[in-house]
């Protein structure tokens, strides 16, 4: 899936069983999106087997957009949920343990991440703000204190992780390092079991 900066649209490869693109692409939809979509996050947001789709516009009237899938690799009808001013990225993931999935996003010309915790059907509820570094972009999740409750970390300047405190709501944001950031991604890179934080800094 990837979006298209110059045009109102996201397009959606469908592969033939291989991981190579090319050859291995079996058919392209065009689903239709708000002025320069810039992020996508991928789950299932009304828990029936499909995935769904949110879509960050930047120059929305301060939304993101929903669109529920219907497993054959179209989509129904957006649905707009209010945010930040200017929203940058959104990433999915289950703040509140309560089994649904939320979206969590970067608002950059508000310093903010919005949370919209799930419904469990695909709604979601009106945003929780929660201050962050100046110009927040790329956003990630993960459990960095190993307390099993799903934290965020922020690319912005500086990058901060605001520790969740499992019902959705987040400890103040706090730097891990003093460089800003354009993009943020979590992975256990040396397999010891703590999730560790990869930063995307552009120097010079």
């Amino acid at each position: 899936m990837a979006r298209r900066l110059t045009s109102r649209t996201i397009l959606f490869f469908l592969l033939a069983g291989t991981a190579a693109f090319g050859s291995g692409l079996k058919a392209r939809s065009i689903i239709p999106a708000d002025s320069t979509p810039r992020s996508l996050a991928v789950s299932d947001f009304n828990r029936d087997g499909k995935l769904d789709l949110a879509v960050v516009s930047s120059l929305s009237d301060a939304t993101v957009s929903v669109r529920l899938g219907n497993g054959n690799g179209s989509f129904g009808s957006q649905v707009r949920y209010v945010v930040g001013n200017q929203p940058y990225a959104a990433a999915a993931g289950d703040v509140n343990r309560d089994g649904n999935p939320d979206l969590v996003v970067t608002n950059s010309l508000d310093d903010s991440v919005s949370v919209l915790l799930g419904n469990g059907d695909g709604s979601f509820q009106s945003a929780l703000t929660f201050a962050t570094g100046n110009d927040p972009q790329g956003i990630a999740l993960g459990d960095f204190n190993g307390d099993g409750i799903a934290d965020i970390a922020t690319a912005s300047d500086p990058v901060e992780v605001l520790v969740g405190n499992g019902d959705g709501s987040f400890e103040p944001a706090s730097p891990v390092t003093s460089l800003g950031a354009y993009s943020v991604a979590v992975a256990d890179l040396n397999r010891d079991g703590n999730i560790d934080l990869l930063v995307g800094i552009a120097l010079g």
